[in-house]
């Protein structure tokens, strides 16, 4: 959660501004939201190293297994899992909920 702020912070600062600051509620939800998408992109390149993945993923790890060595959430593995298709790795696409690590009071 940290990361995903810090994520805000460096890439949204102007947007954040010009609307008055972020609205709590929407933290994390992905569904129709590109900065929200960016700023959890922008944790998971920091809390999953494209290294360490690759390793457990040639070592035969699945993606639950993955998220539990890790200690992180199965679907920013399977978001992070996508975002290592964009750069040309040959997996296959694995589904992810948007909404994941909405807040919800």
């Amino acid at each position: 959660m940290l990361l995903h702020e810090l994520g805000h912070d460096q890439l949204h600062k102007d947007s954040a501004i010009a609307k008055g600051g972020f609205q709590e509620f929407n933290i994390f939800d992905m569904s129709d939201n590109r900065i929200e998408y960016e700023a959890n992109i922008f944790a998971l390149q920091i809390s999953l190293p494209d290294e360490e993945i690759l390793d457990y993923i040639e070592s035969g790890y699945d993606i639950q297994q993955i998220a539990s060595i890790m200690n992180s959430d199965i679907n920013l593995v399977a978001l992070k899992n996508d975002t290592l298709i964009s750069q040309g790795y040959r997996f296959r696409h694995l589904e992810h909920e948007n909404t994941f690590l909405r807040y919800d009071k």
